[in-house]
Formats: C-alpha cells, structure tokens, sequence
C-alpha cells in the first residue's frame, strides 16, 4: 500500500491539480474543460467497446453545460498523417475553445500533432516541420501563438502519451 500512495504523491507532485487519475476520474473532465472555455471538439472511438464510456462522457459534458463543436473518431493505430490532417481541417472549421480526446497513446498523438498544424499553420499539410524536440516551442515562440488547451483521456496503460506534451 505505501508504494500506491507513493505513486499517487508522485503524480500530484509532478502535474499537481492539472491531471486527474484513479478511480472515477471521469467526473473531473468538464473541470478542466471548464478551465479554458465551455466548448470543446471530442474525440472519441467508434467502436462498440467505447460505447458506455462515450455515454457517460457526453452525459458528463451536457450536464456540466459544455457545448460539443465537433465529434470526431480516433485515429487507427500509429497515427496515420491523413488521420492529423483530417482532425486539423475540422478544428480549423469548428473553431473550439478546448480539444478533448478519449484514447490510446495514438489517439493523443495524433490530437495532439493537429493541434499543433491547427494551431500554428492552418490550411497547411507540412507536419515533418515540427519532427524534433523543441520546434514546435520555438515556431510558437516566434509566431506569438498558442495551441488549443488539450485534455488528454488515457484510456489504456500502454502510453505515457497523457503525460507528455510530445507527439510519437
């Protein structure tokens, strides 16, 4: 048991009120949507495993009043470049406050690889641009532009990709 409470301080200690984990965390995602606006563009899988879990997630959103701009599916496995660029067209169209995703690591990565095409280069398809550590902080530092807010949903243990602001 010490060694479960030993996690738990290590991930308090290293993301503090910015991550949400444990038993019956999904109630806190309109929290941190909230943080940054009352809209959001959700990606969530198709698939019938999902099914409760996209239930209960849009159930948790309507009832915290947080408009969905846009529903996408998540990405097959590895996130293909057409999988980004179709997720960066549609964030561009809808325009959110926050972008949400519910997955895998390649789910995030790939939300998270958009966000940055949406953010920093729209109408563009040149993602081998940001390929290394720190282009991307440097390209938003010399456009004086952020990205969408991202809350990342982990919903398998095989990926730090939650935990990280780096795309694979």
């Amino acid at each position: 048991m010490d060694d479960i409470k030993k996690a738990y301080s290590l991930i308090k200690d290293y993301k503090g009120d910015k991550y949400s984990f444990g038993l019956d965390c999904l109630d806190s995602i309109p929290d941190h949507i909230k943080r940054f606006g009352d809209n959001t563009f959700l990606i969530i899988s198709e698939n019938d495993w999902a099914k409760p879990l996209k239930t209960e997630i849009l159930g948790l959103l309507k009832k915290s009043n947080i408009v969905i701009k846009g529903l996408m599916d998540t990405c097959p496995p590895n996130s293909p470049s057409d999988s980004v660029l179709s997720l960066a067209r549609a964030l561009e169209e809808k325009r959110p406050a926050t972008l949400t995703c519910v997955g895998g690591g390649s789910a995030l990565d790939c939300a998270k690889c958009a966000n940055v095409l949406h953010s920093l280069f729209p109408g563009e398809d040149d993602i081998e641009r940001f390929f290394g550590v720190g282009k991307v902080t440097s390209i938003m530092k010399k456009q004086d532009k952020k990205l969408l807010p991202f809350i990342a949903v982990q919903v398998t243990p095989g990926s730090g990709s939650h935990l990280t602001k780096y795309s694979i």
